[in-house]
């Protein structure tokens, strides 16, 4: 008859329910609390009655009671006490559905994060899945308050329960900021997967509160522990370029006896592109680094900073002879960005004009023509790059040829000349045409124009 009483407005059914949940008849107490579930959330009226039922003498009652709570859900906060106590029932059913009732009021039941993080290391399998999973919901939804717990809950000897800790940490993000310095100290941690884990949670944290949490890992890149160093590095790259007051510390990392350090500090600075311009003397003389792929990552920082890598330009020239193929085109990617300043180089690049690997080819083009007048030098070379069998870098070497020229001028006219007299028909209609782009300045190039107009083409 009790549960005859959904098929009433809820508001009418609850208070008689209510009352149902004192009868001395234990299946009357049974039928009253579950239709209470079925009700859920409009059912919030009883939720001093159920908690006072989680304490009845037959175990099925104090069940249905645990799961009309939490079906009710969010609502169901004032039970919360009674749910901590229903951890502890000697009924299974019952630790197991208090444990999903406190999941489902969320935030609310931050009180109970001690006792289910307590769970977790000592129930069975089952029930410690449903207090990690209550303990992960409340800390999500109550956010900075579950911060002290969680910290403390990082120094647990259970695997499961510093694991709980740290995921719940990653995903408060700004909310977990003051738990910083202990996740740096997890970094330690002789747990492989809980050390990443911890860097995780930095990076995410870091994310969205760089200015708390950037200088922490700036001076974790100083420790002792090359593991905390590697971590803190590699933080520092997840969180891009809000970790830009970490420049000067991992300026002083690319010279870490680590090569992983050194490569992760290497990809930090180049996420910060141009904020890292303060990194360009120690990021010159790491382009010397031992390591293959920590030079390949300099070189890539050093073209994030663009024109400000100019004081590099010596440095980049002599690293387009690296063994490497994968550094050589880095940096001649880095001389592209560097502009006129790439001048400097051009005697490296118009070598680099032969390279056997088509894209340093086609980036060292592109350098040259960035250079400017001061590239002049290499306009023959540029000429010949004409008839390099990568298309894209007989295209760039012919914009190069009329960026070079009409940035020279008068000086660019006896290559052009050349050109007229030796290159095949493509090339001698370049010449021709850059020759009128140049107007008067071209005036030494008259013969050989007057001469042209006999050409067959």
């Amino acid at each position: 008859g009790l549960q005859r009483a959904v098929g009433l407005d809820a508001g009418d059914a609850v208070p008689a329910l209510i009352t149902a949940l004192s009868d001395k008849t234990v299946e009357v107490r049974f039928l009253a609390a579950g239709t209470l579930k079925i009700i859920g959330q409009a059912a919030a009226a009883a939720v001093p009655s159920l908690s006072q039922a989680l304490g009845d003498t037959s175990w099925h009652v104090r069940h249905a009671a645990a799961e009309a709570l939490k079906a009710i859900g969010k609502d169901a906060a004032g039970a919360v006490p009674a749910l901590i106590e229903a951890l502890g029932d000697e009924n299974a059913e019952v630790r197991f559905f208090a444990a999903g009732a406190l999941k489902a009021i969320g935030g609310g039941a931050a009180k109970a994060l001690p006792r289910l993080i307590e769970g977790m290391t000592k129930e069975a399998e089952q029930m410690r899945q449903a207090c990690a999973e209550a303990a992960a919901a409340i800390c999500v939804d109550a956010g900075a308050v579950t911060v002290p717990v969680l910290i403390e809950a990082l120094g647990s000897e259970n695997p499961e329960v510093r694991r709980l800790a740290v995921t719940a940490l990653k995903q408060l993000k700004r909310d977990g900021v003051s738990a910083v310095p202990h996740l740096i100290a997890c970094l330690a941690s002789d747990d492989q997967a809980f050390r990443k884990a911890a860097a995780d949670a930095l990076a995410a944290i870091g994310q969205a509160a760089s200015e708390e949490t950037v200088p922490q890992l700036a001076d974790a890149l100083g420790s002792s522990n090359v593991e905390v160093r590697f971590l803190a590095a590699g933080a520092l790259k997840t969180i891009g370029k809000g970790a830009v007051a970490a420049v000067p510390a991992l300026s002083g990392a690319l010279a870490d006896k680590d090569s992983g350090v050194r490569f992760l500090a290497a990809g930090a600075l180049g996420s910060l592109g141009v904020h890292a311009v303060p990194a360009v003397p120690a990021l010159t003389t790491a382009l010397g680094d031992e390591n293959v792929e920590v030079r390949f990552l300099v070189a890539g920082a050093l073209q994030a900073t663009g024109r400000a890598a100019a004081p590099a330009v010596p440095a980049l020239g002599k690293a387009l002879g690296d063994s490497s193929p994968h550094v050589r085109r880095a940096v001649a990617g880095a001389l592209k960005a560097v502009g006129p300043a790439a001048a400097a180089a051009v005697n490296e690049l118009i070598a680099a004009l032969q390279d056997e690997n088509a894209q340093v080819r086609h980036l060292a083009v592109g350098a040259l023509s960035a250079g400017g007048e001061g590239a002049t030098p290499a306009l023959p070379a540029l000429v010949s790059a004409l008839g390099d069998s990568d298309p894209a870098t007989s295209e760039a070497a012919a914009e190069a040829v009329v960026a070079v020229s009409v940035a020279a001028g008068a000086a660019a006219t006896p290559a052009l000349v050349a050109a007229l007299g030796e290159g095949d028909a493509t090339t001698r209609r370049l010449a021709v045409e850059t020759l009128a782009q140049l107007g008067p300045r071209a005036a030494a190039a008259v013969a050989a124009l007057a001469g042209a107009l006999g050409d067959p083409e």
